[in-house]
C-alpha cells in the first residue's frame, strides 16, 4: 500500500459551478435591472438589490475557480490521517487519533462523509472567519461533528472513497 491516497477535486465538475454561477450573476444582474425599469419608485432598491446578489454569486464562481487552480485540492488519506481541502470548510489534517468514527450520511442531494471528531471545539477554532465558523456549527448541530465531506466535489464515488479510508484505518 503506497503512503498515502490523494483524492483530488472533480476540475471539470467545479469549471462547469463557476460558468453556471457567472451566467446566473449576469442573469440576476440584467433581471433586477429590467425591475428597476418598470418600478421607477423602487428602481435604486432592485438595482442595489441585483448588485448585491451578482456580486456574491461571482464571489462563489471565484471560489469554486480558486479550488480548482488549487494543486493539494481534494481529500488526502495517509497514515497521520485525512487532509481535508475538498472545499471552503475544509479544516485540514484530521488525525486518526482526533477520529473517532466515519458514517455515511444521506442527504436530499447525494451521500455525505461524516467524520466524528473528538474534540469539536478545536477543529472550531481552525476556522477561517465567523462565515465559516457559523456553517461548521451548522454541521455540529445537524450532524454532530464540524467534520462533514461532500463528495460531489471530488473525483471518486464515496463507496471508493470509504473503502480507501477503511484499508488505512485497518493499518493505523
Amino acid at each position: 500500500m503506497s503512503q498515502e491516497i490523494h483524492i483530488s477535486v472533480n476540475k471539470r465538475r467545479l469549471l462547469i459551478q463557476a460558468i453556471v454561477f457567472t451566467i446566473l450573476a449576469f442573469s440576476v444582474l440584467f433581471g433586477f435591472f429590467v425591475l428597476a425599469e418598470k418600478y421607477d419608485s423602487w428602481g435604486y432598491v432592485w438595482k442595489t438589490l441585483g448588485v448585491v446578489i451578482a456580486l456574491f454569486t461571482l464571489i462563489a464562481a471565484g471560489a469554486k475557480l480558486k479550488k480548482r487552480s488549487e494543486r493539494e485540492a481534494g481529500l488526502t488519506i495517509s497514515k497521520e490521517g485525512i487532509r481535508d481541502a475538498s472545499s471552503e470548510l475544509s479544516l485540514g489534517m484530521i488525525s486518526w487519533g482526533d477520529i473517532q468514527q466515519i458514517d455515511r450520511e444521506e442527504s436530499l442531494k447525494n451521500d455525505l462523509l461524516i467524520i466524528r471528531v473528538k474534540k469539536n471545539q478545536a477543529y472550531l477554532k481552525k476556522a477561517k472567519n465567523q462565515a465559516i465558523e457559523r456553517l461548521l456549527k451548522q454541521n455540529i448541530d445537524q450532524f454532530g461533528t464540524p467534520v462533514v465531506v461532500d463528495p460531489v466535489s471530488l473525483s471518486l464515488k464515496l463507496e471508493e472513497i470509504i473503502a480507501h479510508i477503511d484499508s488505512f484505518e485497518s493499518v493505523k
